[in-house]
């Protein structure tokens, strides 16, 4: 149970990764769940599935992570993250605006726009839902996001607003992005 709000998120989520065994054959490599979570000051969830210090990828091991959540991706790599976002009515709002410079970097928390939760990051993410649903907020506009859509964010300001009485789950892949 996450302690804000009463608000309940599943247990962490699990995570197969596969392989090259010592045969040379695919196999699973490691089946468990995430130890790399964090909780917001809002009371979303975030879990970094697989973080990839760099582009290409290698059939190597190397994107396995367990450590803290990052804000942002590896500079010449990529991550991908679970987001469980509750309800606008059970989120700490207050709690948010005040750690959005630590969470999004100098800058990137200051819209002109009185929209709560307006941010930007410096990366481009792409944004699936995965369950229930969730508005994507942006300075003059907004989209209803529902199961199976997907949104691209190239950096600019945005909101995530769960209108809804239950949680919405979001996993977004995240790639460095130059200003």
């Amino acid at each position: 149970m996450n302690p804000l709000n009463g608000f309940e998120v599943k247990a962490p989520a699990r995570r197969v990764i596969s392989g090259v065994g010592p045969n040379g054959a695919s196999t699973i490599v490691a089946d468990g769940v995430t130890v790399t979570r964090a909780v917001r000051p809002n009371g979303a969830v975030v879990e970094e599935i697989w973080r990839q210090e760099s582009l290409p990828a290698t059939v190597s091991m190397d994107g396995v992570r367990d450590e803290v959540v990052k804000g942002s991706p590896p500079a010449s790599g990529a991550s991908v993250k679970l987001y469980t976002v509750p309800p606008d009515h059970m989120m700490d709002m207050a709690a948010y605006e005040a750690a959005k410079e630590s969470l999004y970097g100098a800058g990137n928390g200051a819209s002109q726009s009185a929209i709560p939760g307006m941010h930007r990051t410096d990366t481009l993410d792409v944004v699936t839902v995965v369950r229930g649903e969730i508005f994507a907020v942006f300075e003059t506009g907004e989209a209803l996001l529902e199961v199976g859509d997907s949104v691209i964010v190239p950096g600019t300001f945005h909101a995530w607003s769960n209108r809804s009485d239950a949680p919405a789950t979001i996993i977004s892949t995240v790639f460095p992005l130059t200003r």
